[in-house]
């Protein structure tokens, strides 16, 4: 709808807001081109009609709006959602003239002055002046539980960089994806980017750090229309945000606005990244497989290779490794069942019909909501990984793989050279499972709908002994993911669901 302002950010961006509520961010290329980085819906607004100046109060990369929410007029700080000032105006056909000082020098707040006319029956105006004294407390500070999203969130993953960067990718049901730079230091977020929005949500996100690019890293969108993205982004010692579209990956059926995209993942081909290997798994119960080029030329669609189907929809999935030739896969879907198979490939072409199921679990009574793989020894002869599940039913199950890599490679009929052993499974929790993720060899983190995050000690006994468990504020958990500090002393967890929450854990 109609644009009602606009303001220069910096030298090449432009920030736009209209009467339709969204907030838009572009980005000026070649002095001629706009490219849309970011459009998304702000809901305190039914229409916003100014964009002003930070208050001294606030952070110079704060973003005041005004606007308005039905017959009331608001103004936010679009980066806390702190809300400044409400006055009821009538409606918008009643002019209204609003002032502030965004450069008093008062250290505990600015002056702001709003005058609204009101039409009489006799043909005049009455002028009604309102005064007030706004503050931005202190306390106020954009962490992960504030203006992530719009909406729900559906899965989240989290990345420690080379350069010491914690960035936090967010998918949401707003139809954006979003990417935090956390600092550690000040306890809050140092700065965020949105990726371009997709059509009816973005289901399942991960990324994966690059080796000859400490700053940088791969990242996997997918969402409804069984649609995937690829990026490659590059977060700076300054904490600047920079992303490259890689291409978009789809399957070769025709898909429909309900069939969506429910788990990601990807690994790296060569020592420096330069290829990924790609998979999802999607609501028709498939697995398509990619190889995309993060180096090259923009790929505008590449088609996925079918190398997994069942009746029942894919839920979870990971990669646990890529040998010359082959890829090993587990795979958990909405009966509770775990899948472990090997995907042979020659170059980078998936070689049809060639995926072997190695083994069939029966993990969870009911579903298997997520999975997380740890390499516990990679040793020449044989790679040993450890994999939990979270499910339905409100247990963990874990299991160990070995996979014999010389031998997958010399024989070349595929047969089975995985193994698994040590299977286990316990109830623990009073609902369902949303979240799991290995924090070493020994301890997991577990959260879901009980909206507890809990940490857990796999024994040599196999069975599971609880170290620590905190509330959290989350509702509708939807998804954990950890990192682990560089010095090896402390595990970050995200949770994500109705928001976002952060922990630390250890030392």
């Amino acid at each position: 709808e109609h644009v009602n302002d606009l303001r220069w950010m910096s030298n090449d961006r432009i920030l736009s807001v209209g009467n339709d509520g969204h907030l838009c961010e572009c980005r000026v290329e070649n002095q001629t081109n706009l490219v849309e980085l970011l459009r998304s819906p702000i809901r305190a607004f039914t229409g916003i009609d100014r964009i002003l100046p930070p208050l001294t109060q606030c952070s110079k990369d704060s973003v005041l709006l005004g606007g308005y929410s039905g017959n009331q007029y608001i103004l936010i700080d679009y980066k806390t959602f702190y809300e400044f000032f409400r006055t009821d105006t009538g409606g918008r056909a009643r002019t209204l003239l609003f002032s502030l000082d965004a450069d008093s020098k008062a250290s505990n707040g600015q002056p702001l002055l709003s005058t609204i006319t009101t039409p009489r029956k006799d043909g005049l105006n009455d002028l009604i002046v309102e005064s007030q004294w706004i503050e931005h407390p202190e306390s106020v500070r954009f962490t992960l539980g504030s203006n992530l999203h719009n909406e729900t969130l559906f899965d989240i993953d989290l990345i420690r960089l080379g350069n010491g960067k914690l960035v936090m990718l967010s998918a949401s049901e707003d139809c954006s994806s979003c990417i935090s730079v956390w600092n550690r230091t000040l306890m809050g977020i140092e700065n965020q980017a949105l990726l371009p929005p997709q059509e009816s949500g973005v289901r399942a996100i991960c990324a994966k750090l690059l080796a000859d690019d400490d700053s940088s890293m791969f990242v996997v969108e997918g969402g409804c229309k069984l649609l995937l993205r690829f990026y490659l982004i590059q977060v700076t010692k300054s904490s600047a945000i920079h992303s490259k579209f890689l291409g978009k990956g789809s399957p070769t059926e025709n898909a429909a606005i309900d069939h969506r995209i429910n788990a990601v993942d990807s690994f790296p081909m060569a020592k420096e990244g330069s290829t990924q290997f790609v998979i999802s798994g999607d609501s028709n119960g498939h697995v398509f497989a990619y190889f995309v080029s993060v180096k090259g030329r923009e790929q505008t669609s590449l088609q996925g290779a079918l190398v997994f189907e069942n009746p029942r929809p894919v839920l979870s999935l990971t990669i646990l490794c890529c040998t010359l030739h082959f890829c090993y896969i587990v795979v958990g879907t909405s009966g509770g069942d775990v899948f472990v198979l090997s995907i042979p490939f020659s170059k980078t072409q998936i070689i049809a019909d060639g995926s072997k199921i190695h083994h069939h679990l029966k993990a969870h009574s009911m579903g298997t909501n997520c999975l997380s793989a740890l390499c516990v020894d990679s040793g020449t002869s044989v790679m040993n990984f450890r994999v939990c599940s979270g499910g339905d039913d409100q247990a963990i199950s874990s299991f160990e793989i070995a996979i014999a890599p010389e031998e997958v490679e010399a024989n070349a009929r595929g047969n089975s050279t995985c193994t698994i052993s040590t299977i286990a499974s316990q109830q623990v929790s009073i609902s369902a499972i949303r979240g799991i993720s290995w924090l070493d060899d020994r301890h997991i983190a577990v959260s879901g709908y009980g909206q507890k995050l809990s940490v857990w000690e796999l024994t040599e006994n196999s069975d599971l002994v609880l170290r620590h468990v905190d509330d959290t504020e989350i509702g509708d958990v939807n998804s954990l993911a950890s990192a682990i500090s560089s010095d090896g002393e402390k595990a970050f967890i995200a949770i994500a669901g109705i928001g976002a929450q952060l922990y630390s854990v250890g030392s």
